[in-house]
């Protein structure tokens, strides 16, 4: 990557190796993650995100493993991106490398280290992307930026609350999960077929309804978000312990307990051992106690006015009798009689239900082969359509450097079309050959 230089003088501002990209969103439930952002800022370089991150971030992270990945490539990094909007050691070191690349000092609004002190990092953020692709075709069509919302990454969030639709977690062309980063990582697209993730008609199936938790959830969660550019004092560990101390001089500890379903041990190493709650525990109690998020991190304790309610579901928030006959014939007929893209596995829907998939095969063992067989059947399409795919990539790509004056090799054509390994497949591997003997017959090649 060319380097930026100019003489330093005393009269001069000091000039960023990078674009001074500007995030997007702060201070709105909205926020730009990091990992949205370094991807941006490799796109503004016109540079893949594995050559950003392996000639200039990985040097400044000086760290022996990611050397070893910069030169000899490798997962390394990408393996764990997802850490890297979150609250620890990953997400700091990101930041501290990008601030003195591009010389912005707002770049922590981006991830939820501000927030450390009372969130844990189990089960906080997803393993993978997660989108809403009406959202996406609306930046599209408007001509704004295409980002990814750090909202997104947090494993609460299931659902969009601007269109009231469900997440999308799997591409919609090759049906595969996509990494939080990967080296040729583009906003908006899959990194796996290069797909774009928006969607021009809306699929009515992936609608919900935003029930009276849902919608509070994402409501709060942005309220967390909102706060991150504040300059207000940040709330320690021992904030929820102060807030319960405040609720149990009016109601007991059992009152608490039976309006939330928090196990009494869960509540006792909160109060006793200075543990964490995980965010779905800490969003239950805030919701049991009648406040906001907003108002338990910001308020003065003796300002704080409890409204108590029960929490409307039963442990983990799930529906009440969620293993009955009835309600898993009823998930599964959804799926059977609806047409969701990509149609879930039974395993993934087991998974929406809270159970193991041979509960679901024991219950409804008909109903289960049915939408097995529409995942298989959906998978093997998408696997015809993305071979067909790659074989017009590849013979486009064939035909392009052989007209450049370059020899189309293997390592060539996998290097234009961006799909490294393609060739390596037999039925890819033959149209290759084809292409390639058809050009030296003509004395092109």
């Amino acid at each position: 990557m060319d380097t930026i230089s100019l003489k330093t003088e005393n009269n001069l501002e000091p000039v960023s190796r990078l674009y001074n990209l500007e995030p997007i969103g702060i201070g709105t439930p909205y926020t730009e993650c990091l990992t949205s952002y370094v991807t941006r800022l490799a796109e503004a370089h016109n540079v893949t995100l594995g050559t950003l991150i392996g000639k200039e971030i990985t040097p400044i992270l000086n760290k022996h493993y990611l050397n070893k990945v910069a030169t000899r490539g490798g997962g390394g990094l990408f393996k764990s991106a997802s850490s890297i909007n979150g609250v620890k050691s990953a997400a700091v070191e990101m930041l501290k490398s990008l601030e003195q690349l591009t010389l912005r000092n707002d770049l922590i609004s981006l991830t939820l280290t501000k927030w450390s002190e009372i969130l844990p990092t189990r089960g906080l953020l997803r393993p993978k992307k997660a989108w809403c692709p009406q959202c996406i075709d609306e930046w599209n069509l408007h001509k704004k930026p295409i980002y990814e919302p750090l909202i997104w990454f947090i494993k609460e969030v299931e659902i969009c609350n601007i269109h009231e639709t469900r997440l999308q977690t799997y591409c919609p062309n090759c049906t595969k999960e996509i990494p939080t980063l990967s080296r040729n990582s583009r906003v908006g697209f899959c990194s796996h077929c290069s797909h774009w993730l928006g969607q021009s008609k809306v699929d009515n199936s992936s609608q919900v309804e935003t029930s009276t938790w849902n919608y509070w959830k994402v409501t709060n969660i942005g309220q967390l978000l909102e706060l991150m550019p504040s300059n207000e004092l940040i709330p320690g560990r021992e904030r929820l312990k102060l807030v319960l101390n405040q609720v149990l001089e009016v109601v007991s500890v059992k009152e608490i307990l039976e309006l939330s379903n928090i196990p009494r041990s869960s509540f006792n190493s909160w109060m006793d051992e200075d543990k964490l709650p995980s965010l779905p525990n800490l969003l239950i109690i805030i919701y049991c106690l009648g406040i906001s998020q907003k108002q338990f991190l910001t308020d003065e304790l003796n300002t704080l006015k409890f409204n108590l309610r029960p929490f409307p579901y039963s442990k983990g928030y799930l529906v009440p009798n969620r293993f009955s006959d009835r309600y898993i014939k009823e998930q599964l007929l959804f799926y059977v009689n609806n047409v969701v893209t990509p149609p879930p596995s039974v395993k993934e829907i087991a998974s929406i239900i809270g159970c193991d998939r041979r509960l679901l095969y024991k219950k409804a063992p008909e109903l289960c082969k049915i939408v097995s067989k529409k995942y298989i059947d959906f998978i093997q399409n998408c696997s015809l359509d993305r071979i067909e795919f790659v074989k017009k990539q590849v013979v486009n790509a064939v035909n392009i450097l052989s007209n450049q004056g370059i020899y189309p090799s293997r390592r060539k054509v996998e290097s234009y079309t961006k799909m490294p390994g393609a060739i390596k497949a037999e039925s890819i591997r033959q149209v290759w050959r084809q292409e390639k003997e058809k050009l030296n017959q003509e004395g092109k090649i």
